[in-house]
């Protein structure tokens, strides 16, 4: 049985949080005592899908603050989420570019970049087509 891909807005709805476009000088913010997300104006459909999936992160995670931790928590919280691994995999054996791997996967490089630092040397074993690409998308991260 195939998972349905991971779908932020309505994993926010299930929440019950609020998500809102705002003119800031972030791409998105959790304001936590409003149980709002706010996301930048104009961001390509990707990067609002990974950044919500980021923000929710925090929601979930009890996060009050922006600390070096608390964004790296919500980074591998958003890309725990979003990548899926089968389709990580099969795209890795296709090819060894890995900005091709994250426009196949809807995801962000950043968001690549997070997933495989988690699980690149098990991935790399498996895919084994693609060592190159998977350098390159540790080094975004």
């Amino acid at each position: 049985m195939t998972r349905a891909p991971y779908d932020p807005y309505r994993h926010a709805e299930v929440l019950g949080l609020r998500v809102e476009t705002a003119r800031m000088g972030h791409d998105g913010l959790w304001l936590p005592d409003e149980g709002l997300v706010l996301l930048r104006p104009g961001l390509l459909a990707i990067q609002e899908r990974c950044i919500l999936a980021h923000e929710i992160g925090h929601a979930v995670l009890g996060h009050r603050a922006s600390t070096p931790r608390t964004e790296a928590a919500a980074d591998r919280y958003a890309a725990e989420r979003l990548v899926d691994r089968a389709a990580l995999l099969d795209s890795m054996r296709a090819t060894g570019d890995a900005t091709r791997w994250s426009l196949e996967l809807g995801v962000t490089r950043k968001v690549l970049g997070v997933y495989l630092e988690r699980h690149g040397e098990r991935l790399s074993r498996l895919g084994r087509d693609a060592p190159e690409g998977l350098a390159s998308a540790r080094r975004v991260a």
